[in-house]
């Protein structure tokens, strides 16, 4: 898995932005399959749900690639379970003026002060690890910034006002048009 994502990051550094562009209601399924996939990986008594806010855009386009959006979502629902003890890890959408708006909020004990400022960083993990104490190189939240810059959009990482942790990813949107269901 290290080689792999190291791999993934140096393409994207490497690489150009991406010409690719997908629709919201495209992120949506995989942000489902995240969330389908999470809930067989969670711990017996933990929630992790899908929440599509309104207002929700399924017509406009993200510059992001469908999979590069997916190991975003991966990486941010993976770590809320990993720095658990969690018993709910939320996966949130919504469309506003600046974009479509991600936010993976969870109950658990939030992030280790010292660790806020170097979260972004390769090879960067807190002191603490709940779960999987051995896996992980720190490469998930390095390659998640990557993957959203490259998108023209931004990453951030904060305690919740209640406890646990929020990640929020913000993608710009531009307008789509709706596609009939034959796709004509």
């Amino acid at each position: 898995r290290t080689a792999d994502t190291l791999l993934v990051l140096a393409r994207a550094d490497s690489a150009a932005p991406p010409a690719s562009a997908t629709a919201v209601s495209v992120l949506v399924t995989e942000a489902m399959e995240a969330v389908d996939r999470f809930r067989l990986l969670a711990d017996p008594g933990v929630v992790v749900d899908l929440v599509l806010q309104q207002p929700l855009d399924e017509h406009a386009v993200a510059a992001i690639d469908a999979g590069d959006f997916g190991r975003v979502l991966g990486n941010l629902v993976g770590n809320a379970l990993a720095a658990g003890p969690a018993s709910t890890v939320l996966l949130r959408m919504r469309s506003a003026d600046d974009g479509l708006h991600v936010e993976v909020v969870d109950d658990g004990p939030g992030i280790p002060a010292g660790f806020l400022p170097f979260a972004f960083d390769r090879f960067s993990r807190p002191e603490r690890v709940h779960r999987g104490a051995g896996s992980g190189a720190g490469l998930g939240l390095a390659l998640v910034r990557r993957l959203v810059e490259q998108a023209g959009g931004a990453v951030s990482l904060r305690d919740g006002d209640g406890g646990g942790a929020v990640a929020a990813v913000v993608l710009p949107l531009t307008a789509g048009a709706p596609v009939d269901a034959m796709g004509l």
